[in-house]
């Protein structure tokens, strides 16, 4: 999975109640790039729904999390969350990726979340 849908998982972890269900519906499904599988109508729990943002890199399933809040709100808290671990202002998160950002700032950003979560919040904990 991409860093993007690694920040997604940490922050629906941390912010959102993983029992709460979404509704996907056509706006989640029109969502650019790689699909979950995930079925217009279909009722999901925001847990089942980091298996296929984490091992498919799933555009919608990241969509879909998002909408389990305000996804404007659910965005901030990314950036957010974000700037906790890594203080380059210059970074700025979508659900599709980081915004005008070079490379070598996204390989820095990589080494901090390892560093600072994945260490103490394995994938597997993700998941569960």
């Amino acid at each position: 999975a991409s860093v993007t849908k690694l920040v997604t998982a940490v922050v629906a972890r941390e912010a959102l109640d993983l029992d709460s269900r979404v509704v996907i519906d056509d706006a989640i499904l029109a969502t650019e790039g790689v699909a979950g599988s995930l079925r217009r109508g279909e009722s999901l729990r925001v847990r089942e729904l980091l298996y296929p943002l984490l091992m498919v890199s799933s555009n919608d399933a990241a969509e879909a999390i998002a909408r389990a809040e305000s996804r404007d709100n659910f965005i901030a808290l990314m950036n957010r969350w974000v700037r906790s671990i890594e203080p380059a202002k210059q970074l700025s998160l979508t659900l599709q990726g980081f915004r005008h950002v070079i490379h070598h700032r996204r390989v820095m950003f990589w080494q901090s979340l390892k560093r600072f979560r994945l260490r103490t919040m394995g994938l597997s904990t993700l998941l569960s």
